[in-house]
């Protein structure tokens, strides 16, 4: 390889790396030079594809309703705040499901029927389905709450749990209640416990942050005042990968949650990024540039190479295992531009999914396995999320202002984290598996020195 086809080579990494992690390459023993990606890629076609967020899906309304005081006692103000807490939490994970939409108590409505309650009559006057009733004991130490779930038409119950927690983890309570709901009504597993890993920029250093699926609770889990960048949770969720550059290239590392230790998984000469792991955790699909060019590699747990999975001049990059484990999608440029690609575990039976646009990058198979998440450059020359069935079918837009990077699937593969510039500064978003209920989730700029929020993913189920 000549020394101009490598710095192409090195270039064109760089620019799958800015979508893949929202960062440049940077440093002389990559000689790797800042591109704007409309610039290096500006012959490319751009697709225009109208955004559909029906998808002919229609929400489940439901209502829930303040606790009600079983204690035996009269509360201090600042335990029936907790109690209207404890409701809201749950309000905001039901709304934020798409299998529910919100129902609020109509306070005119009360008065104009002469209500003091709600009652299943009511509820279902004001188009709810399904209301949830909330009854709570506290004591100095402790916080109990008991739900019941009614079907409003027939003001049938459905699904009732009571649960207890030490009175300070109350939203921990109500997010297990909102679980048990879902569970039980719609026979979905809830991710109202899962949470989220995002980086932070602060100064020159890009750290990894822990927080609630909904944001709350943020925690700064590593900081090595280096640049460290795609964070991937395994299926157990008690460790993190990501690539780093701490030791000046950048290699790809564990961070044990609970251990607080980092250990080097994959440290080969050249550049070890995008790690992924698979759904049975045994194996990481990765990008290594040890042969000279970028090309996917199967490791082990330890880092040992399994197999090199492509063999081709082109940049490949953002592996990501299908939900059974067998297959991977992946970003290619063997076309010209980046496209995506699926492969099995062999490397053997590539196929090519995208042919809408001539920008397609960052690819993630869905834990349904139905669709594949990605990121497409569309018309307006904006950075969009969008998604396409395995079978190259179904291709549809899901944001349209910003740009819009660094998607992830829930576990449930109902919701979607992301990174966006919508409001200035990058920060994390949430939506729907449909484009709808897109709301922000992190609030970092301007907060002491971070500088913007990025390169999000969703960790697995909690037990």
């Amino acid at each position: 390889m000549t020394l101009s086809t490598l710095n192409n080579c090195l270039r064109r990494i760089a620019l799958t790396l800015t979508l893949a992690t929202g960062a440049w390459l940077v440093g002389a023993s990559f000689g790797a030079q800042k591109a704007s990606a409309q610039g290096f890629y500006s012959n490319v076609q751009d697709i225009d594809v109208i955004i559909d967020t029906s998808q002919g899906f229609t929400p489940t309304p439901i209502a829930v309703e303040d606790p009600t005081n079983r204690s035996g006692a009269a509360l201090y103000p600042s335990d029936l705040q907790d109690l209207l807490d404890i409701s809201e939490v749950i309000r905001h994970d039901l709304d934020f499901t798409p299998l529910c939409s919100l129902i609020y108590i109509d306070s005119l409505y009360m008065t104009h029927m002469g209500l003091t309650e709600m009652d299943a009559k009511a509820w279902q006057r004001l188009g709810a389905n399904y209301y949830v009733t909330l009854s709570a004991k506290l004591t100095p130490e402790t916080v109990s709450v008991r739900y019941r779930a009614f079907y409003a038409p027939t003001d049938s119950e459905r699904a009732s749990g009571e649960f207890e927690v030490d009175r300070k983890f109350y939203r921990a309570l109500a997010h297990r209640i909102s679980d048990d709901i879902v569970e039980k009504l719609f026979t979905e597993k809830g991710i109202f416990q899962t949470r989220i890993c995002y980086i932070v920029k602060k100064g020159s250093a890009k750290n990894l942050f822990v927080a609630d699926y909904d944001g709350a609770s943020p925690t700064q889990v590593l900081s090595n005042g280096s640049i460290n960048l795609s964070p991937a949770f395994t299926p157990d969720g008690k460790e993190l990968l990501f690539t780093s550059f701490v030791d000046g290239n950048p290699k790809i590392y564990s961070f044990g949650l609970k251990t607080g230790k980092t250990k080097l998984i994959a440290g080969f000469p050249g550049l070890n990024s995008a790690p992924t792991v698979s759904p049975d955790g045994d194996r990481i699909a990765c990008v290594l540039t040890k042969d000279g060019n970028a090309e996917i590699y199967l490791l082990d747990r330890r880092g040992r190479i399994i197999r090199r999975l492509t063999r081709t001049r082109a940049i490949e990059s953002a592996p990501s295992f299908s939900k059974d484990g067998q297959e991977i999608v992946f970003s290619s440029d063997r076309s010209g531009s980046p496209q995506i690609y699926i492969m099995d575990t062999e490397g053997l039976n590539v196929r090519r999914v995208t042919f809408q646009g001539r920008y397609n990058d960052s690819p993630v198979w869905s834990p349904k396995g139905d669709v594949i998440l990605f990121v497409s450059r569309t018309k307006s020359g904006r950075f969009d999320i969008c998604t396409i069935s395995p079978t190259g079918q179904n291709f549809r837009i899901l944001t349209n202002t910003g740009a819009n990077e660094n998607p992830h699937f829930s576990p449930d593969g109902n919701s979607i984290v992301f990174s966006s510039t919508r409001l200035g500064v990058k920060e994390i978003f949430t939506m729907d598996r449909f484009g709808r209920k897109q709301s922000r989730l992190t609030r970092t700029a301007g907060r002491g020195d971070a500088k913007g929020a990025s390169n999000p993913t969703w960790g697995p189920y909690r037990e």
